[in-house]
């Protein structure tokens, strides 16, 4: 990975501007959201459709955005008229999450810049555990979501072992022949499954 020093400019500005605005709540809180926001995006967004964006490079970039886009206006609108104006599938009701906190901490305001900084370094991280808890109120909501989310990834990594281990064989068979033309739709349809379950995940990350 190449780095330069201007990479610090940006975070060096956002560090001092969330030092600066932290001990005003409702400055605070709407930087955090924008900073959230973005950061979130940055992050997920890349990991969740580059690869379909990438393997779909033949295509009209416009398909590919209409599809995604429809997908997540479906997908939020769904949600907003499911739970009365909620985008985030009712994961800010749980308790900690369900209402403002009346002062922010320093980290708390910074924690969207901290991944904005691990994203360039290419670091893995949990945007959920890094901007969910700018906003909890409760310690105990934070704790929650760090045990669902290691039992998340230990039932996800032996799952993906499991299936890896009774199919490389299959797919070995078939690595140097000619694509059947039924993997281009199933691509876009599990591509756009993807989005939306991270939609449904993730929008909390933005909403909160």
């Amino acid at each position: 990975m190449d780095f330069k020093k201007s990479d610090l400019i940006i975070p060096s500005i956002l560090t001092v501007f969330c030092y600066v605005v932290y001990p005003y709540p409702e400055i605070a809180m709407w930087s955090i959201f924008f900073m959230a926001s973005y950061s979130a995006i940055a992050n997920d967004s890349i990991q969740t459709i580059g690869t379909f964006i990438a393997s779909n490079s033949d295509k009209k970039w416009y398909y590919l955005w209409i599809y995604m886009g429809g997908i997540f206006l479906i997908t939020v609108t769904y949600s907003w008229y499911n739970y009365g104006g909620d985008i985030s599938y009712g994961r800010l009701a749980s308790k900690g999450l369900n209402e403002a906190p009346d002062n922010f901490k320093f980290l708390q305001v910074f924690a969207p810049v901290a991944l904005l900084i691990m994203t360039r370094f290419k670091m893995p991280v949990s945007t959920s555990i890094l901007l969910l808890s700018a906003f909890a109120t409760q310690a105990s909501s934070i704790t929650s979501i760090l045990s669902k989310s290691f039992f998340g990834y230990f039932i996800a990594f032996f799952i993906a072992m499991l299936v890896w281990i009774l199919t490389t064989n299959i797919f070995e068979k078939f690595k140097n022949s000619k694509p059947s033309r039924i993997w281009l739709p199933l691509q876009w349809v599990s591509s756009g499954a993807l989005w939306s379950a991270w939609i449904m995940q993730d929008m909390a990350n933005v909403a909160v």
